[in-house]
């Protein structure tokens, strides 16, 4: 990977520049990537368009503005000291204009970008699952929703998701991920078939449909922040850690690994086997047998029994609350006596009341006098 180079200019002063809560950075003439300082930017940052300024916001609201990215001839690359890397293609389709950051679920703003078309749907999902369409808007999913190009896909903590493209392709998700549908064609006339797709964080698991079959090329690319799968006619699982690092797992197909500028292939073509994009870049590790404690961890996360498992456990944890919510209301014949036992005893009060007032006076008694 080249030295990234750039000039970075703090917008308060601070020995913990990255601390600031906005921090602009220039580009340097010729540079080739700009290094970010932690995996809170690069790979869970919202990314948006000021003018021709790109600003990334962290979860923590920390934003970085880097100057002019936009007018540059060829933007650079945003990088990690590790080696994890967006290329400015991927950088582009995260990015919305400043002024659509803040719209949510509903009919997209005026001038707003349209939205992409329909590519697939929601199969099987639990817990909370977002998709953010190149419109901005962003949709809380439940089965069965459109999945459209261009959209960013999100789970929250103990959530799972499964999607189902037009051809049949599968795409899964397991909890706190984050993935980016880059490209689908499915042209069967034509016996075109694509399907692209940027996943930033979590795990995630591939399925080729009918695209497989339509040509024996490669036809599914997979990127992530620090490697580039291609796929032919296969099944994967694989996971993208905090700091970019990838593992690929092979369940079918032929599957070519690279690093993230698609260089050092390494090609999987047993079930079981896997490779790696480790810290620092580089070429993917030499191929290894996934351990046990890897494909429990996948499973548990994005096999098709993990999402319906998931699923069937959280409608019954919804049936529960329901009964114990029912169990703590009154039924109606215990609403009945306690309002009978109310009403007797504010009788019984009022009596006691009105008894109390009415005492009998007492005549004193005439004594009479000594003979």
């Amino acid at each position: 990977m080249k030295q990234p180079l750039l000039h970075g200019s703090v917008a308060q002063t601070s020995l913990a520049p990255w601390l600031n809560h906005e921090t602009t950075l220039q580009v340097s003439p010729g540079a080739t990537s700009i290094l970010l300082p932690d995996g809170s930017f690069l790979l869970q940052g919202e990314y948006t368009q000021d003018g021709q300024d790109l600003r990334i916001t962290n979860p923590s609201g920390e934003v970085i503005r880097i100057e002019g990215y936009f007018s540059l001839a060829s933007p650079p690359d945003l990088v990690l000291a590790n080696g994890s890397a967006l290329i400015f293609s991927t950088v582009r389709a995260l990015t919305f204009p400043l002024e659509q950051s803040v719209l949510v679920a509903g009919p997209g703003a005026p001038g707003a970008a349209e939205p992409g078309v329909v590519v697939g749907k929601v199969g099987n999902m639990s817990g909370t699952v977002e998709a953010k369409g190149r419109d901005g808007v962003v949709r809380v999913l439940k089965d069965g929703d459109p999945i459209l190009e261009g959209d960013q896909l999100s789970t929250s903590a103990e959530s799972l998701a499964q999607f189902v493209m037009n051809d049949g392709t599968t795409f899964q998700l397991g909890d706190s991920a984050r993935a980016l549908i880059d490209q689908y064609v499915f042209k069967p006339e034509e016996s075109k078939g694509q399907f692209g797709a940027t996943v930033l964080t979590g795990a995630f698991r591939y399925a080729s449909g009918q695209i497989g079959q339509l040509h024996a090329g490669k036809h599914t690319l997979i990127k992530t922040p620090t490697a580039e799968i291609g796929v032919r006619g296969s099944e994967l699982m694989g996971e993208v850690v905090t700091d970019g690092s990838t593992t690929v797992v092979h369940n079918a197909g032929i599957l070519e690994i690279a690093d993230v500028h698609g260089q050092g292939v390494v090609v999987l073509l047993k079930p079981g086997t896997a490779t790696a994009v480790k810290l620092g870049g580089g070429a993917p590790v030499p191929v290894f047998q996934a351990p046990d404690a890897l494909m429990k961890r996948l499973e548990g996360q994005v096999s098709f029994q993990a999402v319906i498992k998931a699923k069937e456990t959280e409608k019954q944890l919804k049936e529960e609350k329901k009964l114990e919510e029912k169990s703590q209301q009154p039924t109606d014949k215990e609403h009945a006596t306690d309002s009978k036992t109310t009403k007797e005893e504010k009788s019984g009060e009022e009596s006691a009341s009105q008894s109390g007032g009415e005492k009998s006076e007492e005549k004193p008694v005439e004594e009479k006098p000594l003979e």
